[in-house]
């Protein structure tokens, strides 16, 4: 069987495709209008898989049952995977169905749901600046205060989550925590959160969430390990097409073309299946690069060669083979590790 090369994705944890090329239709196109709804209906497309309903179905029973009592601690719910696995939309998803908006929003109360990204540099400071920031970024002025004590931060960072009656923070890019930082740094984080979670007063609900890093942060804190419950979001199998159908149905369903696409016919499924190594951030950007590439060009259908122009757009590097140009084999199990490494 020939392997192929899975496009590379984004570094420092950025998904497949994060630096996409722009939308081929110039703002004065009298297309554009058109065109940018298209692409929009596209972007929006989310597709439920049965590790992430089972981590949002978890956050649900959570969260109901604190409406019914207040517990004493807290609990620590870390969601990991690969690059590309679209850990942050999965934990965005998550974010809806806990509460309101979890975007900054300046002196609105209550605050139930917090959510943040783990700054590149994280250290215990930063990453506490970050959380105040995020429930009112007047607060911001914390983070220019490099000399600062650290637990003058998260002692802020306890009163805010008092105030603003806050269930739940929310902490995406957590890999950055074990990045560029020692054990002993990396405790400290541990000891801060844990003491989020742990505090009868508090009580927070804590999600970890980022690539396959955040998991060795866990395994370093005997306490967090102790407390959590874990996630992992996989590609999807090597050779499974009945799921990987239905990944790429709900992005045909949003097509809007003279004629049908049949991009769920099983082999080119496969060719999907070799192309992107079953990473759903890599199909997702397959077919909008395609999508765009057939909406310019005015074409009737979204067809073989769109898809093979978009792999080549989507490439970070020269690629042995284009499979859908020429002949490749089906992803298997035993050849699917070295085949789809992420470059």
């Amino acid at each position: 069987m020939t392997e192929t090369t899975t496009p590379g994705g984004g570094a420092d944890g950025e998904p497949y495709g994060a630096e996409a090329q722009p939308d081929p239709v110039a703002p004065d196109d009298p297309r554009a209008a058109d065109f940018d709804r298209k692409m929009a209906a596209l972007r929006a497309v989310e597709i439920d898989t049965p590790e992430g309903v089972a981590f949002v179905e978890a956050l649900r029973r959570r969260g109901t049952g604190e409406t019914l009592s207040r517990p004493k601690e807290g609990s620590l719910f870390v969601l990991h995977g690969r690059n590309g696995a679209e850990t942050t939309t999965i934990l965005k998803r998550g974010a809806r169905i806990l509460g309101p908006s979890a975007k900054p929003q300046p002196l609105v109360r209550p605050r139930k749901v917090v959510m943040v990204d783990a700054p590149a540099k994280t250290t215990p400071e930063t990453i506490g600046a970050a959380i105040v920031a995020a429930f009112d970024p007047f607060h911001l002025r914390v983070t220019r205060s490099p000399r600062r004590d650290d637990k003058d931060v998260w002692d802020r960072v306890k009163s805010l989550a008092d105030e603003f009656q806050t269930r739940w923070l929310l902490v995406d890019r957590a890999h950055n925590i074990v990045r560029r930082h020692g054990r002993n740094e990396q405790q400290e984080i541990a000891d801060r959160l844990l003491s989020l979670i742990v505090d009868p007063d508090l009580a927070l609900n804590v999600v970890l969430c980022g690539n396959a890093e955040v998991m060795d942060f866990i395994l370093g804190s005997t306490d967090l390990l102790a407390v959590q419950t874990n996630y992992l979001i996989g590609p999807i199998p090597p050779g499974d097409l009945a799921e990987l159908k239905l990944f790429v149905g709900a992005f045909e369903a949003k097509l809007e073309f003279a004629n049908r696409s049949d991009l769920t016919n099983d082999e080119l499924l496969g060719m999907i299946d070799a192309a992107t190594g079953g990473l759903r951030s890599a199909i997702k950007q397959l077919l909008i690069e395609a999508a765009q590439i057939a909406y310019f060009d005015d074409a009737v259908g979204l067809v073989l060669e769109h898809l093979a122009k978009a792999y080549d757009r989507m490439a970070t590097s020269a690629l042995p083979i284009n499979p859908f140009r020429q002949s490749a084999g089906k992803r298997t199990p035993a050849a699917s590790t070295d085949a789809t490494k992420s470059r």
